[in-house]
């Protein structure tokens, strides 16, 4: 697609297009890559775009042992 087809299609500016594709946009909202996601047709498949997260290091002590979280009972 053309840069004129995506904008029309999502109802983007050419200007905020062009600055999303030269990476100088620094404050592009989450609806507005979900409409140039679907123009694009990963609309469906966007969570395949996000990588996998590791596992906190907070959650293990130092013997790498996962730490279990604490329970205080409540006194009345």
């Amino acid at each position: 697609m053309t840069r004129k087809e995506v904008s029309v299609a999502t109802s983007i500016g050419m200007t905020t297009l062009y600055k999303f594709e030269s990476g100088n946009m620094t404050d592009i909202s989450l609806s507005t890559v979900l409409r140039l996601l679907r123009a694009i047709g990963l609309g469906e498949n966007w969570e395949a775009l996000l990588p996998e997260l590791p596992e906190s290091p907070y959650l293990y002590d130092d013997n790498d042992k996962k730490m279990q979280r604490v329970r205080h009972s409540s006194k009345k």
